[in-house]
Formats: structure tokens, sequence, C-alpha cells
């Protein structure tokens, strides 16, 4: 997996939980999608012929996001790295124009600073977390409404 991926998870159910034990508890996995080709299929469009994508129309969709760096010794409170209600016609523009690089930069001068200890043998070591790349993240898209 290289520095061009990211996870995205979509919820089918809209809801308005930023709780991640929410999404662990959903159990929502995430998918593994390279940035550079990133499909848009709803549920509706799944099984179709690609041909036929080609010439659907991008519909405008109301959708909620979060970016979550889910490192287990993050504190709850740093792990989103952002979250908002936009409108979307096409997810990989979405993507970009959200930001993810700025808010990573951002997000990587706190997590730097995070001491977490790790057991080695009979003792205890102290160490600090590393930067975390794109591919750490998860994107969690949540359609609210498609018009």
């Amino acid at each position: 997996m290289d520095n061009n991926e990211y996870k995205v998870s979509y919820v089918s159910n809209p809801c308005t939980f930023s709780n991640i034990d929410f999404w662990k508890y959903m159990g929502n996995e995430p998918i593994k999608i390279n940035s550079n080709e990133i499909p848009f299929r709803s549920s509706d469009q799944i099984g179709k012929n690609p041909k036929e994508e080609k010439t659907m129309k991008k519909n405008l969709k109301l959708v909620q996001w979060f970016i979550v760096d889910a490192n287990e010794h993050l504190p709850e409170d740093k792990a989103i790295l952002g979250q908002g209600i936009s409108l979307m016609r096409d997810e990989r523009e979405f993507l970009i124009n959200l930001g993810i690089p700025k808010m990573l930069e951002h997000h990587n001068i706190y997590r730097t600073t995070v001491e977490y200890e790790q057991p080695i043998g009979e003792g205890i070591v102290t160490r600090k977390l590393k930067e975390a790349n794109i591919r750490d993240l998860e994107i969690i898209i949540n359609i609210i409404k498609e018009f």
C-alpha cells in the first residue's frame, strides 16, 4: 500500500454519531481504495454494466464525513482529524477538496508528542508515536440524502 491510498467506509443508515466506538460497534470495516482510481458506486448501481455507468448522471449527495486516526494510543478527543457535512457529486474531487494532507500535517504535530508504554521482556519502555501517513487514516462517509 502506498501513500496515495485511502481507507473509505460507507455507512448506509443516516446518523449523527461522531464517537469512534460507534463505528467499531457497528462493525463497518473500511475498504481500501487507491486515491487515483476512486470509483463511486451507490447501492442501486452495483451489478450494472460498467459501460452504462459512464453515461449515468452523477447525483448530488448530502454527506456527513469523518477523518479518523484510530491508533489505540491516541486520546479519543484527538483521534478525529476532521468532520463535517458537505455536498458531494464526485467522490474523488470531494476527497481532494477536503485537504486531507493539511489536516494530517497539523495532526502529526500533536501525534509525535504522544507517549505510550510498551512492555519489552520484563520491563516497560516509553515510546512516542510516529507520524501517521494518509494510508493510516480512516475516512467515513455517511450518505444522508441523494438528490
